[in-house]
């Protein structure tokens, strides 16, 4: 193998309203319907995240995703939360 370029990220700035940033993006997303058009009382909801082993700030997000989903219509008893646990080691 010849490496022919290397990519880095640049450094991330936290995004400062991080609730309306999210709800901003559920209600404007890049190419697709709003979310909220396409929620309907009887629609049944994955919501998928990923484990503590990720830097992801679920304990922020779900419950911004989870008031928007209901405030949609969405029901309750008709969501349901998969935490993605990935092919990594078992956490300790």
């Amino acid at each position: 193998w010849q490496v022919v370029a290397q990519g880095r990220l640049a450094p991330l700035q936290p995004i400062p309203e991080l609730a309306a940033a999210v709800r901003d993006a559920l209600d404007e997303p890049v190419g697709s319907t709003p979310l909220r058009e396409m929620v309907k009382p009887e629609t049944t909801i994955a919501l998928v995240m990923d484990d503590a082993g990720r830097p992801t700030p679920i304990h922020r997000l779900a419950p911004v995703v989870l008031d928007y989903l209901l405030d949609a219509g969405a029901q309750a008893q008709n969501i349901t939360g998969l935490f993605a646990i990935g092919t990594h080691q078992v956490m300790s």
